[in-house]
């Protein structure tokens, strides 16, 4: 990417909101962030689509709800103008599509430019509490070894908690298993909502983009951590997730989409390979061989794609990384 000339005076937070989907699950993400009370944001929204007429759409609903676009910052991004607690929304359109992780290390090099303190990683699908940014932004001043915060994330009713900052992993399967109280332990925090010193991110070379689409989130704590990095819970910052939104990835595994079912198969064995032992590597395989015997009896077109996503990550097939890791 074209670096452009660094702000010497740049924001303390900047969102990165990465949008795939319906524009108005990003809008509701804006709004929120405009309604945070404390020092003014950036927002930089990074567009996944990777189609001109959902690439209009976004541009024209951030136009809507900021004003007029102010200019081109550089090839990539376009200005436009704050509203309530956002100093200004920025936009960059991709070509196409490379991931969640991809797209977060195309807003954290901008955020590098911008020379922000803090990089707020939203899914489009987060609606954050007014007092949710403040929280965590005094919370990693404190902390100066916390490199990654993560928040209590509520259901879309509210009604109960999803998760307390992040999950655990099964030891032996590597099952998710949201946190749900204060008092627990996390392996990993939550990549709905991740709040993450932008110097540890320098410092590990980004989110690992290779991933695509799940155990990302995972990947980056366990980078951070191998680097002398601590993980944090703010559990008095809360945020809403709508849960879903983008890639169907609620629900019993046989209702989930193929896609979900693909990189969830692959990605668990990619993430053993790398960060567990070779004997947990082999349990994580087995279980994951009799999740598509399951599914290939309940739901085929899941169960092919767990197939797939099993083969892949057996093969090791991998992708690169957007960022050099500092040395």
């Amino acid at each position: 990417m074209k670096a452009s000339p660094a702000e010497p005076h740049g924001p303390s937070v900047c969102a990165v909101i990465v949008n795939h989907g319906d524009v108005s699950t990003a809008r509701g993400a804006l709004e929120s962030l405009a309604a945070s009370e404390g020092s003014a944001i950036t927002v930089l929204v990074v567009d996944n689509n990777g189609r001109p007429d959902a690439a209009a759409a976004l541009l024209a609903m951030v136009s809507d709800l900021s004003g007029a676009a102010e200019g081109k910052v550089n090839a990539e991004w376009t200005c436009y103008g704050g509203r309530g607690a956002i100093r200004d929304v920025q936009v960059a359109v991709l070509q196409h599509n490379d991931g969640y992780a991809a797209a977060c290390n195309v807003g954290f090099l901008r955020a590098q430019q911008l020379r922000a303190r803090y990089v707020w990683f939203l899914n489009n699908d987060i609606r954050v509490d007014t007092k949710a940014c403040s929280l965590l932004a005094e919370f990693m001043d404190r902390h100066e070894r916390a490199g990654l915060a993560g928040c209590t994330i509520l259901t879309r009713e509210r009604s109960r908690i999803e998760c307390v900052g992040g999950a655990r992993l099964g030891r032996w399967t590597l099952r998710c298993r949201f946190v749900t109280s204060s008092c627990d332990r996390i392996d990993y925090v939550s990549g709905a909502a991740m709040f993450a010193r932008a110097a540890a991110v320098e410092h590990v070379g980004g989110l690992p983009d290779q991933y695509f689409l799940f155990f990302e989130d995972a990947a980056f704590s366990y980078r951070l951590l191998q680097a002398g990095y601590e993980l944090a819970v703010v559990a008095d910052a809360q945020a809403t997730h709508l849960g879903g939104k983008t890639t169907g990835s609620r629900g019993a595994p046989w209702r989930r989409s193929a896609l979900c079912t693909y990189y969830s198969s692959r990605n668990a064995i990619w993430f053993a390979r790398e960060y567990r032992s070779a004997l947990v590597t082999a349990s994580v395989v087995a279980s994951r061989a009799a999740l598509c015997a399951v599914l290939l009896l309940g739901s085929p077109r899941n169960g092919i794609a767990a197939s797939k996503g099993l083969f892949a990550g057996v093969a090791g097939r991998r992708g690169t990384r957007s960022l050099p890791v500092r040395v």
